[in-house]
């Protein structure tokens, strides 16, 4: 069995605040992120995360804890553990660079100690995936971290989070970490070939459309989706759409174009 102690480097008895803070600082020192060309460093990382969470399990579970109990010592008294999590929104194209936001979020103290409006910014690390959760000590800039750290005083047994929500963008449809959007081009652009520009959250894409494309078809943008987890790798695909766009209306001249085309068909 895994000493979870000793993988955060704390003594059996440490608190749980103890515990936290061991465990912030080893993943802040060993995050892939900040060890790019280290190709051992997710297997560290990923030891440090399940040695916090198997020891978090335990003390939410009985308040303070160890990791093993002996016949003669008597189970700690159970203790409510909670935690707190504060929405940020971000826009899709947010997610591919560093980015701060304002947040607000009115705080439940406790049951005796009421609420506290809680406004800081926080600084949001490139790769921010939707329902991401950062405890909220790692990201708080300096704009409401002195009023938060006195909060935190009256905060026992609670974690506090930043989690991500990611806002709809307008024409993009979110499947996972691949991105959907739809196009509509004319019938002779697909028959004789055309550039264009595709949208994408990074700005027009510029493509060649074929000769004989297709209407109904799917253009597959490869990287241009959002980033997947660091355990993952990589950027999810942009998919478009092609639909022939069919006018309403039609002039004399384009009307017998049209006709003379038709019978060169058949």
């Amino acid at each position: 069995m895994k000493n979870y102690h000793r993988i955060l480097g704390v003594s059996e008895d440490a608190e749980p605040e103890e515990i936290k803070a061991a465990y912030r600082r080893l993943a802040k020192k060993y995050h892939p992120d900040a060890n790019p060309d280290d190709p051992d460093i997710k297997k560290k990382f990923q030891e440090i995360s399940e040695a916090y969470e198997a020891l978090r399990k335990e003390w939410s579970k009985f308040g303070h804890f160890h990791s093993t109990f002996r016949q003669e010592e008597p189970r700690p008294k159970w203790t409510f553990h909670r935690e707190i999590r504060i929405p940020v929104y971000l826009e899709l194209e947010e997610t591919l660079r560093e980015t701060e936001h304002d947040v607000t979020y009115l705080i439940r103290l406790s049951k005796d100690r009421g609420y506290e409006l809680l406004k800081c910014r926080v600084k949001i690390p490139r790769g921010a995936y939707q329902h991401r959760t950062f405890p909220l000590d790692e990201v708080i800039t300096g704009e409401g971290r002195e009023q938060y750290e006195k909060m935190r005083e009256k905060l026992e047994n609670t974690d506090v989070l930043a989690i991500i929500l990611l806002r709809e963008k307008p024409g993009f449809q979110i499947r996972g970490y691949h991105l959907y959007t739809d196009i509509w081009l004319d019938y002779t652009d697909l028959v004789l070939g055309t550039d264009i520009r595709i949208d994408t959250i990074e700005g027009p894409e510029p493509y060649r459309i074929h000769p004989g494309t297709q209407g109904e078809s799917t253009i597959s943008l490869k990287n241009k989706g959002l980033i997947r987890p660091y355990k993952i790798g990589g950027r999810g695909n942009q998919y478009v759409k092609i639909h022939v766009k069919i006018p309403r209306e039609l002039t004399a001249e384009q009307k017998e174009a049209l006709e003379r085309f038709r019978e060169t068909l058949k």
